[in-house]
């Protein structure tokens, strides 16, 4: 327990801990999503009479296109916000 006027800096920098551990497991979550989407939409592409229609091929690609362009506003905010704060990765147990 932090004595008043002190600062308790372990405090801090769990919390900042964990807020960026929540942020990177919605990026994941956002991206996996968007992937999944995007995998949903080939197998509709290549199933039922749409497999030689080539309207069905720029239709999918189209989608497809949208899809990853839903995540770039968000990598983009991450990316920002990580160069303005001077952030640096750690290091895991993995490596």
């Amino acid at each position: 327990m932090a004595q008043p006027g002190v600062d308790d800096r372990r405090g801090r920098g769990r919390n900042h801990r964990r807020a960026r551990r929540r942020v990177a497991l919605l990026g994941f979550g956002i991206d996996s999503a968007i992937e999944g989407l995007a995998s949903v939409i080939i197998i509709w592409r290549f199933t039922g009479a749409r497999r030689l229609s080539d309207d069905a091929e720029q239709r999918a690609q189209k989608l497809v296109a949208v899809s990853f362009f839903l995540l770039a506003p968000y990598v983009a905010q991450d990316a920002v916000r990580t160069l303005v704060a001077g952030e640096h990765p750690s290091t895991s147990w993995v490596g």
